[in-house]
């Protein structure tokens, strides 16, 4: 069981949403090719993946490379990481120490910084830290420090981790029934994507006490489940884990052949994977199995194996197992000076292991000591840190106080006489001038309201008939003419606008452009007559049908209009532009925009919309003039294209909160429309916006154009 937990807590100590896959070549290869400077992400991420791969060594060179990068940049977050990262791989090389130690300076910058995300990794690593080394109470402390944070900032992953680790302490204490709790408390957060990996640990976990508690059908099935989600994530160590607890049942139910097949099956993906200390443990297992059977010849080959490799890696528990059955297959064959040397070996062997563990338990203790003052002291300096920068902040606030007052009398004296001087030689101006004043004010008054009369009515005559003249010169026909079942919302912000649309046929092609043109008003209103003629002259005279190329003529035409050139770069006058050119024999449209905004409603691709890709570049001289490019898209009967401008997606409003219409809430408001009528698709679409715009004041004209096919 012991050996089994550890093997767990230690592939827990990362995050649980990563799955221990060896390192590509293509980040190396990155690493290469990034500046200095950037390669900081580069580094954490191949030391992680490295020691999720097993290669501590590898890792802790990475981990040691990016603390010093980030060192060197002053990135303490960066440094706070690379800590954690070192910390993770010298526990799981053993060296409690280093581990400890780099654990400590992570968790020093991360209080300093506050990095809550950073603190609930180390605290969840000091707990797996401890909790492997025997002491459990200081496991538990910091296991529910992370766990707090985690839970205090949402982050269920590591909150479901974090329970896992804490039931582990029960089940090491055999206290099955509180790990159990703890299990399920943590499956419930660990409903997530993300926590997948952490959950099929849980349930194989789950099993291994239901077996050690005799339930060996339950433990099975639990097995079975936690089996079904590492094959999912191709967890090596975790499937090979799962075959060798599965196996132990069966030994348990005498079924012998079973408990050979799965433990063969845990020994294929261990000697596949490289997975040393596995491979032992399925030696072994596969020895005794065979002992029982009565097929010593066979057992012995992996008792030897077993016994072999437990010598080169210094596993000395193992080491005792594959001598012990050595010694039982030598006795039971009667090979009796083979069974006298195994049984020397394992003697002197559990001697010095005695001896091993008793040093061990003398280091941990001296560790604990040492940790323990380390941080009393590091907690007594930050305290003595904090009780001198209060007072320094107290003084700096008294002295600033004091200053502050001084320089408040000072400009309180000097501007009372400065307005005192001021008020009396006001007064003696104001007393000479006060009849001369009141006898003009009431003629300029009057005089001031006539003009201003006079203006209103020749500025209202003029937008009138600026408006009649736009109106003369906008398309005569409705979309639904050319398009049936088209509609086209049309709000301007003032009486005449500066967006519009434009719909023709010509042939086997109709076509259909929504603008949006520089400003609103009158001057958008002449920049509106512009793009009616322009397009008139382009498409419908000179036969242009190629959606990318009558952009391009379009900027040609304004460009050459309003004179512009480098010198007028930043004028911003010009126009956005969707173009949508509709080939009704092949039912392909031909679609580019400058600046645009459209949505493809495709009915057959459950009913979702396609946001159409546009050309970041208005229609006009801009420091980018690249020629614009178009998509052609084969369009289905029942598909709708909406082609709107900015002006009602950037409208604020919404219950109150002042925030955007946005481009998900006007797909929700399309969806509506959809489901109603086509005769009242338009009033439908004015009355969702307005209804959303509320009182606001509308900043811009709003257009919005529906095509059917």
């Amino acid at each position: 069981m012991i050996q089994r937990l550890l093997a767990i807590s230690l592939l827990l100590l990362v995050s649980a949403n990563l799955s221990a896959q060896p390192v590509s070549d293509f980040l190396k290869q990155q690493l290469q090719i990034t500046p200095h400077k950037k390669q900081l992400s580069l580094l954490l991420e191949i030391s992680l993946k490295e020691r999720l791969s097993g290669s501590m060594d590898t890792a802790i060179c990475y981990a040691e490379a990016a603390f010093e990068l980030a060192e060197s940049m002053d990135s303490l977050h960066r440094m706070g990481t690379a800590l954690n990262s070192l910390g993770a791989c010298y526990s799981r090389k053993g060296l409690v120490k280093l581990a400890l130690d780099n654990y400590s300076q992570a968790l020093e910058i991360q209080e300093k910084l506050d990095d809550q995300k950073g603190l609930q990794i180390s605290y969840n690593g000091m707990g797996v830290l401890f909790l492997n080394n025997g002491n459990s109470d200081k496991a538990l402390n910091f296991l529910h420090k992370g766990l707090e944070i985690s839970k205090k900032i949402k982050d269920s992953v590591m909150v479901a981790m974090q329970l896992y680790n804490i039931g582990l302490i029960s089940y090491s204490s055999e206290e099955y029934d509180n790990a159990l709790a703890k299990f399920e408390e943590a499956l419930r957060y660990g409903k997530t994507p993300k926590a997948k990996r952490t959950v099929a640990y849980i349930m194989g976990t789950q099993g291994s006490i239901l077996s050690e508690k005799q339930f060996y059908k339950t433990a099975l099935s639990f097995f079975e489940r936690s089996q079904k989600l590492m094959l999912e994530l191709n967890e090596s160590i975790g499937i090979s884990s799962n075959y060798q607890s599965m196996g132990k049942v069966y030994l348990q139910l005498k079924d012998y052949p079973k408990a050979l097949q799965m433990n063969k099956e845990a020994l294929k993906i261990r000697e596949k994977s490289g997975y040393t200390i596995g491979m032992i443990n399925s030696y072994n297992n596969l020895s005794t199995i065979l002992i029982d059977m009565g097929n010593y010849s066979e057992a012995r080959i992996y008792a030897i194996k077993a016994y072999d490799l437990s010598t080169r890696l210094q596993q000395g528990d193992s080491k005792v197992t594959a001598i012990e059955n050595l010694f039982y297959i030598e006795s039971q064959e009667g090979n009796c000076k083979k069974a006298l040397n195994y049984y020397h070996q394992m003697a002197q062997l559990k001697d010095s292991l005695s001896t091993e563990k008793t040093t061990r338990n003398r280091i941990q203790i001296e560790l604990n000591y040492d940790f323990d003052r380390k941080l009393k002291l590091r907690k007594l300096e930050q305290e003595q840190k904090d009780m001198l920068t209060a007072e320094r902040i107290k003084n700096e606030k008294q002295l600033s106080y004091i200053l502050v007052g001084l320089e408040f009398l000072s400009i309180a004296f000097a501007l009372f006489f400065l307005l005192n001087s001021r008020r009396r030689r006001r007064d003696n101006l104001r007393l000479m001038r006060q009849q001369e004043e009141i006898l003009n004010q009431k003629q300029k008054l009057e005089m001031q309201h006539h003009h201003a009369l006079i203006q209103q009515k020749e500025i209202n005559d003029s937008i009138c008939y600026a408006q009649r003249i736009q109106n003369a010169l906008f398309p005569q026909s409705t979309p639904c003419k050319t398009f049936p079942g088209a509609f086209a919302f049309l709000q301007p912000k003032n009486t005449i606008g500066g967006d519009f649309f434009w719909v023709v046929e010509i042939g086997q092609f109709k076509v259909a452009a929504v603008v949006d043109c520089t400003g609103h008003g009158v001057p958008g209103g002449f920049m509106s007559i512009l793009g009616i003629n322009f397009m008139n002259d382009i498409v419908v005279r000179n036969k242009i049908l190629d959606a990318a190329q009558v952009l391009q003529e379009m900027r040609h035409r304004i460009i050459e209009a309003l004179h512009q050139s480098e010198l007028t770069l930043y004028s911003n006058d010009g126009m956005d532009m969707s173009l949508c050119i509709f080939d009704t024999k092949t039912n392909i449209i031909d679609f580019a925009s400058a600046n645009g905004k459209a949505l493809l409603y495709k009915q057959n691709n459950e009913e979702s919309f396609e946001t159409l890709a546009v050309d970041r570049m208005p229609v006009c001289y801009y420091v980018r003039n690249e020629p614009f490019s178009s998509i052609k898209i084969k369009v289905d009967p029942g598909d709708i294209l909406f082609m709107y401008t900015d002006g009602i997606t950037d409208q604020y409003g919404g219950d109150g909160r002042q925030r955007k219409l946005g481009k998900d809430l006007l797909q929700e408001m399309l969806i509506q429309v959809l489901n109603t009528a086509p005769s009242k698709q338009e009033k439908l679409v004015s009355q969702l916006v307005n209804n959303y715009k509320g009182s606001n004041i509308q900043y811009d004209d709003m257009l919005l154009l529906s095509i059917p096919f």
